[in-house]
């Protein structure tokens, strides 16, 4: 929406434009060509490229929402004025996190799939790694957990993955009571994303609620002082024997979930925020 109305603002006004951006486009979009190497998808790199470098010029300062993007942008251009700022924000902080994990179980995904990278974590966490953890727990006389799945619009391809006996329960949409009440009862959040680009909100969102999360790269990306709260693995056998391993150690499952809340509160206040763009405000 902006390239339709930014020169129509700066021709008729004497207002600031400031630009937001939650994500850089042509990144995520380069990062998928990377994995699938569709040419269609590099070409709608360049054009979101064109097209935000093009906004970014335009305005007085751009946002967006952790140093990764400023970073890139200013790889390109160091002449843009870019800062990078949390693209969530908190007032009210979760008193009540249950870190009783002997209580809990499952793996938790969260996220909609419209988003392609949602669909492909999930497809790549279901084919790849969820074998790998089943198999090597029942190998060890364990019982393995099961892998829960929210999120909207499931496509087929999503709803398929469950099947009889394997463990992977589709959910789809689910209200918030619910999505609250599957961050309180399940021991361990993973967010398998293999592209994509910015902050992401599921990591976000799941650090607010206490949950200990495995993730990737691409996952963490943006997240300052990541290995405070996360765990980070790129590779199926690493992210899987991770999983595990953190599944069956309560302790740290309790020192992982009691990390969350002193940083959210340090990362993700009004007052983080403002420090940011009240000088842009004067």
């Amino acid at each position: 929406i902006a390239s339709k109305y930014i020169d129509y603002i700066l021709d008729n006004t004497d207002i600031k434009v400031i630009y937001y951006g939650h994500d850089l486009h042509w990144l995520r979009e380069s990062r998928e060509y990377q994995i699938t190497k569709d040419p269609k998808i590099r070409e709608d790199a360049e054009y979101w490229k064109s097209i935000e470098f093009t906004l970014m010029s335009k305005a007085a300062v751009s946002y967006y929402p952790s140093y990764i993007e400023r970073d890139a942008i200013h790889e390109i251009d160091p002449t843009i004025n870019v800062k990078d700022i949390t693209a969530y924000v908190f007032d009210e902080f979760k008193s009540d996190i249950q870190e009783d994990f002997a209580k809990r179980n499952g793996l938790l995904f969260v996220g909609g799939f419209a988003h392609p990278p949602n669909a492909d974590a999930v497809l790549w966490f279901a084919k790849d790694i969820y074998p790998r953890i089943r198999q090597k727990m029942e190998a060890a006389g364990q019982v393995p957990p099961e892998f829960i799945v929210v999120g909207s619009k499931v496509t087929d391809e999503i709803r398929a993955l469950q099947q009889p006996d394997n463990g992977i329960i589709i959910k789809g949409f689910v209200s918030e009571e619910e999505l609250s009440e599957l961050y309180a009862t399940c021991r361990v959040v993973v967010v398998p994303l293999r592209y994509g680009a910015g902050v992401k909100g599921k990591v976000v969102e799941a650090i607010y609620n206490g949950a200990p999360i495995v993730t990737t790269s691409v996952g963490s990306e943006g997240i300052p002082d990541v290995e405070k709260v996360l765990l980070v693995k790129d590779q199926p056998d690493e992210f899987a024997e991770t999983v595990i391993e953190l599944y069956n150690d309560e302790k740290r499952l309790e020192d992982l979930a009691e990390k969350t809340q002193v940083y959210i509160r340090e990362h993700f206040s009004i007052d983080a925020a403002w420090d940011v763009i009240k000088e842009d405000f004067e």
